[in-house]
């Protein structure tokens, strides 16, 4: 399966149609090699690899491979019934095994993101707790709210729900917010939000644009009017800290939004995401790679690869950071964590 590839070249994951039968076949799906440079199509998927040791099966050019279930989920849910569907996904299309071809495959990361027609970000299944029902709904409530259409009315579901049921769809909304799902908060899911021209999120059977998300955030005053007497009714207001939530979330998203605009230097990107998560300690600085101006030169971190020790890494990007800013400045903001926690072998 892991014929070399070399230059720009990527692996494309083609997932095979199911034939309507989704739930009773196996996901099949083949491997083809192309050129970044021929721009090819392909949606790119985003989503968090899940727990290691919960694995299945899935047929990649007739031969069982081992994936996480978390993405066996992100892969069945836009499984189409009468076409294939080219993707690219990280566990799949890179030699995982090879720390050389890891680390190519990351200095290509701008152009897999920012060239793929779609990214689908897999927010995971609807949690147990809240029906289909209810997450449809509360995705409804964000639908309105981003409508610019005056005309539009409150959703039915909405305007009929008791007290109980309306803070169910808030719940909902919120089991897949900043504070409790872990796509926020992994460092690999920053460019993959950032470079796509369009992001399409999927939270088990439903589907919403960024976009609508973006527009519920900040909305226009006459929605926040015509929805007031709901929040008082059920004592929201009361009971949510509403604002403190929206505004954490809509910080992100405008965080993200105003990068796809402009590219920051080394030191900006690092210091906007560093409390992202990463489970290979590299990648806190090789998941941003594709994040910053082009133009920055990084000579030492350049040299550094998944073989170099971890301390020797976050020194040289340091150090590229101290030079290229011809300042102290990133040593002023050191945030001075608990000894435990800091990384080992940092020269002071």
């Amino acid at each position: 399966m892991w014929s070399r590839i070399s230059g720009d070249q990527i692996r494309i994951l083609d997932i095979l149609p199911h034939g309507g039968t989704d739930d009773a076949s196996p996901i099949r799906c083949e491997i083809t090699v192309v050129a970044l440079s021929n721009k090819p199509q392909y949606e790119a998927i985003s989503y968090c690899w899940g727990k290691s040791n919960e694995t299945v099966d899935i047929e990649v050019a007739g031969i069982p491979r081992s994936i996480t279930t978390n993405l066996q989920a992100a892969i069945h849910h836009p499984w189409l019934p009468d076409k294939k569907r080219s993707v690219w996904i990280d566990q799949l299309c890179v030699n995982q095994d090879d720390n050389e071809e890891r680390l190519s495959q990351v200095h290509l990361m701008y152009d897999v993101y920012s060239q793929c027609s779609r990214c689908l970000a897999w927010l995971g299944e609807i949690d147990p707790e809240f029906s289909v029902a209810d997450a449809k709904a509360a995705l409804n409530l964000i639908l309105f709210i981003s409508d610019e259409d005056e005309k539009t009315p409150i959703p039915t579901s909405i305007l009929s729900a008791d007290t109980s049921t309306f803070k169910a769809y808030l719940r909902a909304l919120a089991s897949v917010g900043h504070a409790k799902n872990p796509w926020w908060k992994r460092i690999w899911t920053v460019q993959e939000a950032i470079l796509p021209s369009e992001i399409l999120f999927h939270w088990g059977p439903l589907q919403i644009l960024w976009g609508s998300v973006v527009g519920a955030l900040h909305p226009p005053i006459y929605k926040w009017l015509l929805l007031r007497p709901l929040f008082d009714q059920h004592d929201i207001f009361k009971t949510w800290p509403l604002d403190d939530y929206r505004n954490i979330q809509y910080a992100i998203m405008i965080w993200i939004k105003n990068a796809h605009v402009w590219r920051e230097s080394a030191f900006e990107v690092a210091i906007r995401w560093r409390g992202r998560q990463a489970t290979v300690p590299h990648d806190k600085v090789f998941g941003l790679r594709g994040l910053w101006d082009p133009n920055v030169e990084l000579p030492n971190t350049d040299k550094c690869s998944y073989e170099t020790s971890v301390a020797e890494l976050y020194s040289a990007f340091t150090i590229d950071i101290l030079l290229d800013e011809n300042s102290l400045g990133l040593l002023a903001i050191d945030p001075r964590v608990e000894w435990g926690k800091r990384t080992r072998n940092i020269p002071n």
